[in-house]
């Protein structure tokens, strides 16, 4: 590849880098004030209940990607983050604590429409060899994003406190916005439009490439159980974090901390690890091997409940779906459609998602009223779930193979 093929990552890479260093002055201080308002037993009513706001969220996208095209849809996502955040942050910040509520539901839906809009653009135009070499140095250099929010964040809270924090997150989204223009702008002067817009079809929301991509089905049953896993181990965090620490500021400071720590760990994966596995292991393997990983983290903490093995459980997930897990699972859509890589997509790993850990949240709720105590009840669903993991990657890789059997990519 030349230089300046590079140009459109460099710039979409910026734009995760901001994105992701913004979310981190979102999402402690969000977890924070939820409790203090609705205490830490309302989370999974929330959780439960965010599968019906991101259903609307998608709904809305589809309909803008097929008016109005790719990049201007990642751009008004952009401004309808800010905006949003922004009057949630106004209201907490005058008292008005049950809004809360909705900025727990806005920061679970804008990280994750925006982050998969950015692999959408990638996995438009890169081949799958460029992507086993890039992929990981991308995710990585975006972590450092990351890894500064969390630093700054468990900094800046004791000064400042947690409300505060919010107007932080929205005004980093800015840069986003600009970084996703230049990206869109490099990538439209070298590759035209063709890779990057609607194709002429009638699946307005990408609801038929499930029926003409098998392996699509397999990638949103393989996000579900991994959601169901990552649900469990995120209440057990809560759970002992709200146990160990009373005082707000103190909890966010920790919060903050801890997915520092988490970056850091990723960023060690995506800069080490994901281009040497790679490199040496089949990307077949790389999805079976994962979900045996956390079968041994999840046995630590039902052995020996506590903040130290729920930190250790959580941090061990977060820090492998963030690189590892994220890296192999982009590769699945180079082969697909732009209905595939754009509506398919935002399906799959924003509504997925999220329906993932509400169906979870709903069982957990049901199941403690029957007073099953919450880090036993999380703990096996989190167990469940790794095993359910494994055993649908084997369906999935099954239909991957068949994908890379067909006509070779035109991308770089």
């Amino acid at each position: 590849m030349k230089l300046r093929q590079y140009f459109p990552l460099f710039w979409i890479a910026l734009a995760g880098t901001f994105h992701l260093a913004g979310y981190e002055f979102v999402r402690s201080p969000s977890n924070t004030l939820f409790k203090a308002k609705f205490g830490v037993e309302g989370l999974p009513y929330a959780m439960a209940t965010m599968p019906f706001i991101v259903f609307l969220v998608i709904a809305f996208y589809n309909k803008s990607l097929r008016r109005w095209g790719a990049a201007p849809t990642l751009l008004g996502s952009v401004v309808l983050s800010i905006s949003f955040l922004m009057i949630c942050a106004f209201g907490i910040n005058h008292q008005v604590s049950w809004m809360s509520l909705p900025l727990y539901y806005v920061r679970e839906a804008y990280v994750v429409l925006l982050i998969e809009q950015f692999w959408s653009f990638i996995n438009s135009f890169y081949s799958d060899e460029s992507a086993k070499k890039m992929n990981g140095w991308v995710t990585g250099f975006t972590s450092l994003g990351a890894i500064g929010g969390g630093v700054l964040l468990s900094d800046w809270v004791i000064r400042w406190g947690t409300p505060h924090m919010i107007y932080v997150g929205a005004l980093l989204l800015v840069p986003v916005g600009i970084f996703c223009f230049l990206a869109y702008r490099s990538a439209y002067a070298q590759f035209g439009y063709r890779r990057l817009e609607p194709e002429t079809s009638r699946d307005t929301f990408g609801w038929q490439a499930f029926q003409r991509n098998p392996v699509l089905i397999w990638i949103l049953i393989v996000i579900l159980v991994t959601q169901a896993l990552s649900a469990s181990l995120m209440l057990s965090f809560q759970n002992e974090l709200q146990k160990a620490f009373s005082d707000p500021d103190l909890q966010t400071a920790y919060s903050g901390a801890f997915f520092a720590k988490v970056n850091f760990g990723s960023g060690i994966f995506q800069f080490l690890m994901t281009p040497l596995l790679f490199h040496f292991l089949s990307l077949r393997f790389i999805h079976w091997f994962l979900p045996i990983i956390h079968v041994f983290s999840i046995g630590i903490f039902l052995i020996e409940p506590s903040l130290q093995t729920a930190s250790f459980s959580y941090l061990l997930f977060k820090s492998i779906d963030y690189s590892l897990f994220r890296n192999a699972k982009e590769r699945l859509y180079i082969p697909l459609s732009f209905e595939a890589r754009y509506q398919s997509k935002q399906w799959i790993d924003t509504f997925g998602y999220r329906v993932g850990k509400g169906g979870t949240s709903f069982l957990v709720i049901v199941l403690q009223k029957m007073s099953v105590p919450l880090h036993t009840l999380s703990g096996a669903v989190a167990l469940i779930g790794a095993l359910s993991w494994f055993g649908s990657s084997l369906f999935m890789m099954k239909e991957d193979q068949k994908n890379r059997t067909k006509s070779p990519s035109l991308k770089v």
